[in-house]
């Protein structure tokens, strides 16, 4: 029986986050447990501020996308994206990276 619901997913890279620059997130299902899975709208929040939208289209399903971040941030940094589980939220796990390029 599929599961389908949508969820807020919010990642903490306050570790990751060295000043300004372009930052490339990148979502890796893990193995074995990568159900079907859309992932959209990401966006970086600091102490629960918006700061900036992902460069790529909010509506358009992404694993990998990039952030153009205007200056230092300080407190806690979230990448905050939606996804869209079809197969039950256990198969929708994964890993991610995040460098400054």
């Amino acid at each position: 029986m599929t599961a389908e619901f949508e969820k807020e997913w919010r990642v903490n890279v306050s570790s990751q986050m060295k000043g300004a620059g372009v930052y490339a997130f990148s979502l890796t299902p893990l193995p074995g447990r990568n159900g079907r899975m859309t992932c959209k709208g990401f966006q970086l929040y600091a102490n629960g501020q918006h700061v900036c939208d992902a460069a790529e289209p909010a509506d358009k399903d992404a694993r990998t996308v990039t952030f153009q971040v205007p200056r230092a941030l300080q407190g806690r940094v979230e990448v905050r994206f939606r996804v869209r589980c079809f197969d039950g939220w256990f198969e929708c796990a994964g890993e991610m990276l995040m460098k400054k390029i």
